[in-house]
């Protein structure tokens, strides 16, 4: 009798990996109502078992997709926030490589905001992570004495909920005309807003 042979493992990871990548593709191309999860299984090569198994629910696809967007977002913001440059001038390069982000990744741009809606349902709150990240760079400035001191967190949401305010009126221009001018209203404001007044 010959050896045993081994069955082949397939990564979790890689199985993960794959159902969001496809649920992405389809979600975005057909809609998330119109995409169902053995369709969104048998794309990604996987049971329809699995797929239950690692989200739950299609829903948990749909907040894991948000989850991967927003560190999309956040991986652009960290690159763009320059630590050879002084504070006042960090949000210029933030601010268009969070731009240059969006539109690297416009056709899911509806995705993300349908994304929003529903996650709030799935006991996990859009931003979060994301507003973090802007605490921490704030703190950073204001420890520094380069920005007002501010609460943090207050910060956070504002500078937030302007960025995607600016966001979206810039994605509903035609073919995202004036991102220079988004970009240049985005820093006037934020230097306005957070800089401490020179002496």
């Amino acid at each position: 009798m010959g050896p045993k042979t081994r069955k082949r493992q397939i990564n979790p990871q890689a199985k993960r990996a794959a159902i969001l990548d496809v649920a992405e593709t389809l979600f975005s191309k057909h809609g998330y109502e119109a995409t169902s999860t053995n369709e969104i299984a048998t794309r990604a090569g996987v049971a329809v078992g699995t797929v239950f198994r690692i989200f739950h629910d299609k829903a948990g696809i749909l907040v894991e997709l948000h989850r991967r967007m927003e560190q999309r977002f956040i991986d652009a913001m960290n690159e763009g926030w320059s630590e050879t440059q002084v504070y006042a001038d960090r949000f210029r390069p933030m601010f268009d490589r969070l731009l240059e982000c969006a539109e690297q990744n416009l056709e899911l741009m509806p995705l993300y905001g349908m994304t929003k809606e529903l996650s709030h349902s799935q006991d996990y709150s859009p931003g979060d992570t994301i507003r973090s990240t802007i605490e921490s760079h704030y703190s950073e400035g204001v420890r520094a004495g380069a920005f007002i001191d501010k609460d943090p967190v207050q910060v956070s949401f504002m500078m937030h909920g302007m960025v995607d305010g600016a966001m979206r009126y810039w994605m509903s221009r035609p073919s995202g005309e004036r991102r220079r001018d988004t970009v240049d209203g985005l820093v006037e404001f934020s230097r306005m807003l957070f800089v401490q007044p020179a002496a």
